[in-house]
């Protein structure tokens, strides 16, 4: 059975989506079958016709037949377009979010895009992967009174 799978595996995606058509022709008549749908040829049949295993066969119908899940308002919120992503790594946006935090940065995010939101670990994770460093140094260097007069003189 892992044998079938590695060599459909190997096929290209413009093969496998052929193999797939075929092989859902043959079942169905259909290309969009549905659990309703009448079956018109075996497994056993189709996989001769085609030259597939049995399991390759019998995999690709019953995956063509579950059904396909809506995405949820939760990920349709927090997954970013290219438009979100470009603003995020705009050079000028960073120069100006520079001293804030994560936190406060998406907090402005979400008031530039209000249908979206990000996280922190989001945010942190997309400026990792793209390898911004504008980071405000929040270290201030104190020096006595009598140093600094003596500096400047």
């Amino acid at each position: 059975m892992a044998d079938s799978f590695r060599r459909f595996a190997k096929l290209s995606e413009e093969q496998k989506t052929v193999l797939r058509q075929t092989v859902l022709l043959l079942r169905f008549r259909d290309t969009l079958p549905t659990p309703t749908s009448r079956k018109f040829f075996s497994y056993s049949t189709i996989a001769k016709v085609v030259n597939t295993p049995y399991s390759t066969v019998q995999h690709l119908c019953r995956h063509a037949l579950q059904p396909t899940k809506k995405q949820s308002l939760f990920k349709r919120i927090h997954e970013l377009s290219q438009e979100h992503r470009d603003f995020l790594l705009e050079p000028l946006t960073l120069k100006q979010w520079a001293g804030l935090t994560l936190q406060e940065r998406t907090v402005l995010f979400h008031r530039r895009f209000p249908d979206k939101r990000i996280s922190t670990t989001s945010l942190r994770r997309l400026y990792l992967r793209n390898g911004v460093r504008r980071k405000k140094v929040r270290q201030v260097k104190v020096r006595p009174p009598a140093v600094q007069i003596r500096l400047i003189s």
